[in-house]
């Protein structure tokens, strides 16, 4: 925490009702994607907006695992504004986004998508991208693999961890997160 960090993480906004894409090259890169995500959402909730959802799908979920409730607090969120969704096909997914974004209480949706589906095509990315602009919530999908498809995302970003800074209290301590962002489209 203090000033410095605080003017970091504000430097990751972006407008709200967007759909965004932040694509790493391996699943085990997820909680790269998970932490930059959190970082842009940490500027979107509110109090009239107070609600993140995180959404998985159900196989790809017991692998990647869940978000850390205590280390929600790095990013300004508590657990109790993150609600955890598990669904069973990627058409459930996409469904449950559309659902979640069209609530004026939900400021974002992150919704893990670690392999490509043919659910999610340009028409599907579309119609995310003209619900969440409706609805004033931003759609953030992690997505992994070195493959890009076709897709509506006005932002895409590609995320790649980084050795964390070193703490300035104890060297053998782990420090704050950092990534390596590479913007590919805007």
């Amino acid at each position: 925490t203090g000033p410095a960090r605080e003017a970091w993480l504000a430097q990751l906004a972006a407008p709200a009702g967007l759909l965004q894409e932040i694509y790493v090259d391996e699943g085990r890169d997820g909680g790269a994607a998970f932490g930059f995500a959190l970082g842009l959402v940490r500027n979107l909730v509110s109090v009239t907006r107070p609600a993140v959802f995180f959404l998985q799908l159900t196989h790809a979920a017991q692998e990647t695992g869940l978000p850390y409730g205590l280390g929600l607090a790095g990013f300004g969120l508590t657990p109790e504004r993150l609600i955890l969704g598990r669904l069973g096909h990627p058409r459930e997914l996409l469904w449950s986004i559309e659902e979640a974004v069209a609530c004026r209480a939900v400021a974002a949706v992150i919704a893990e998508l670690p392999y490509e589906t043919k659910a999610l095509d340009f028409t599907a990315s579309r119609r995310l991208s003209i619900r969440a602009a409706a609805g004033g919530a931003s759609v953030l999908l992690l997505r992994y693999g070195r493959e890009r498809m076709k897709s509506a995302a006005r932002l895409r970003g590609h995320i790649a961890p980084s050795p964390s800074q070193a703490p300035p209290f104890d060297d053998n301590a782990p420090g704050g997160p950092r990534w390596r962002a590479v913007l590919e489209r805007s």
